[in-house]
C-alpha cells in the first residue's frame, strides 16, 4: 500500500497482551485511493472474517454519505467524518526510506478487514465508476483512519489456529457492536453454513446468501444473476419445510435460530428435497407475494407439495414436468380445502374476481395459516398422499 500524503509515516504503534496472543496495534491515516484499489482487486476475499459482505443494497444511506464526502470536497473532511477501518494482518511493515518526500510503503500480509468493510467497498465502487484515470484527482488528499492488528511471530508459533480465530472473532464482534450487525450476521461464519453454501452451489448452482449482500457485486457487474441467489432465511425455511420440520420453518428469525446437524451437507436426499421444493417455490410464489404475513401459508404448501409429490430424481426434472407437478398439486390443494370445508366458516373474506368484478367469498389464507389447526390439518392430510407422484408419472406415460 502506497502512503503518499503529508501524514505518510505518521503513526501510533504499541503492543498489547491478550489471553492467548501478544498483538501489535498500529494506527495511521492512509490514502482512501489505496483502500479503494485493494478492495477493487481482492473484493470479498478480504472480508472472509467480517460478519458481513458487501452491503450495497442494505446500506444506501451510509454508502451515499461516504460517496458524497469524497465527491463534494477537495479537502480532508473524510478523515474526520468516517469511523475508519480495522484490519487484521499476519505481518505489518512500514518503509519510510523509499527516496521520496512524504511517501512511505505499508506492507501487510494476509489482510482481513473485520470492521469498515462498507467504507472499503463504497470507495472501491466509486473508484471503478470514475475510472483509474480520474481517480487520482477525485481521491487526492483524502484519508481514512486505519487500525492494523498484527499477531506477533512468536505468538503465531505458540498458539493454534482455533485460538487465533477466537481472538479474531472477539475483535470482530466488539468492533461491530456499534453498527447493525445482527446475531444472524455473526452466525453466517459457522462452518455448516459455509459447507452448505458450497454444497448447494456445486450440486445445483444455487448461491446461498449466508452473508447479507454477499453477491451484490456480482449482480451489479452482471456475472451472476439475482435469480441464482437465495436469501438465507428463505433458503432455510424451504429446507426445513421440505424435510418435514414445518413448524420450525414458520418461526421468526429462522436463520439466527438454526442449528445444524452435522450431516446436513452430506444428506443428498434432504438436499434434493430442498432443491425440488425451491424450484416449486419459485414457480408458485410471486416476487411481491413473499411477505411475512403469508410465510406460514407458503411453508405449509411447500411441505405439502414435497411430501406428496417429490420422488427420487425429481430435483432435476424438466421445467415442463415441473409445471405438471405443480398443476397436480394445485388440484390436490383445492381438494384439501374442500376436505377442510369447516375452515370456510371461520376464515373467510370477500375478494373481487378479476374476470367478473364480482365480490365472492374466499378462504382468508393468512388468517387460517395463523390459526392453531392449520399445521395439523396440512400434515394429517398430505402425509397420506405420498403416492401422488407415481400416479402423475403413470398418467404422463
Amino acid at each position: 500500500m502506497d502512503l503518499s500524503n503529508k501524514n505518510a509515516g505518521s503513526k501510533i504503534s504499541y503492543t498489547v497482551q491478550t489471553k492467548h496472543h501478544e498483538c501489535n496495534i498500529t494506527v495511521l491515516f492512509v490514502p482512501t485511493i489505496e483502500i479503494a484499489r485493494i478492495m477493487d482487486k481482492f473484493k470479498n476475499s478480504i472480508l472472509k472474517q467480517n460478519p458481513r459482505s458487501y452491503l450495497e443494497f442494505a446500506g444506501q444511506k451510509v454508502n451515499g454519505a461516504i460517496r458524497s464526502t469524497i465527491l463534494s470536497t477537495k479537502t480532508n473532511e473524510f478523515a474526520l467524518l468516517n469511523n475508519g477501518i480495522t484490519l487484521i494482518s499476519d505481518e505489518t511493515r512500514i518503509n519510510e526510506k523509499i527516496g521520496e518526500k512524504n511517501r512511505a510503503k505499508l506492507h501487510v500480509k494476509n489482510p482481513q478487514i473485520i470492521n469498515g468493510g462498507q467504507t472499503a467497498y463504497t470507495l472501491s465502487k466509486l473508484y471503478r465508476e470514475i475510472g483509474e484515470a480520474n481517480a487520482a484527482d477525485v481521491f487526492r488528499d483524502k484519508e481514512v483512519l486505519l487500525k492494523i492488528i498484527t499477531l506477533s511471530d512468536e505468538a503465531q508459533e505458540k498458539t493454534g489456529a482455533a485460538e487465533r480465530l477466537e481472538l479474531i472473532e472477539q475483535i470482530s464482534t466488539a468492533t461491530n457492536q456499534q453498527t447493525a450487525v445482527t446475531n444472524a450476521d455473526r452466525m453466517s461464519g459457522e462452518r455448516y453454513h459455509i459447507e452448505l453454501q458450497m454444497a448447494l452451489f456445486k450440486k445445483y448452482g444455487i448461491l446461498y446468501e449466508r452473508k447479507r449482500g454477499e453477491f451484490g457485486d456480482g449482480i451489479s457487474d452482471g456475472y451472476i444473476t439475482a435469480n441464482q441467489v437465495i436469501e438465507r432465511n428463505i433458503a432455510l425455511r424451504i429446507y426445513l419445510a421440505a424435510n418435514g420440520d414445518i413448524e420450525s420453518s414458520m418461526k421468526k428469525q429462522v436463520f439466527a435460530k438454526f442449528t445444524s446437524t452435522e450431516d446436513i451437507v452430506f444428506n443428498s436426499v434432504s438436499l434434493d428435497r430442498f432443491y425440488f421444493a425451491y424450484r416449486c417455490f419459485k414457480k408458485m410464489t410471486k416476487k411481491n407475494d413473499q411477505d411475512k404475513r403469508r410465510l406460514r401459508y407458503q411453508m405449509g404448501r411447500i411441505y405439502a407439495i414435497t411430501e406428496s409429490l417429490h420422488e427420487e430424481g425429481y430435483a432435476e426434472i424438466s421445467h415442463e414436468f415441473l409445471n405438471d407437478v405443480i398443476l397436480a398439486f394445485e388440484q390436490e390443494w383445492n381438494l384439501f380445502l374442500e376436505h377442510r370445508s369447516n375452515i370456510k366458516g371461520k376464515y373467510v373474506k370477500f375478494v373481487t374476481e378479476a374476470s367478473t368484478g364480482e365480490k365472492v367469498l374466499a378462504v382468508n389464507e393468512e388468517a387460517w395459516a395463523a390459526s392453531q389447526d392449520f399445521l395439523q390439518s396440512v400434515v394429517s392430510y398430505f402425509s397420506n398422499k405420498k403416492g401422488l407422484a407415481s400416479v402423475l408419472a403413470s398418467t404422463g406415460d
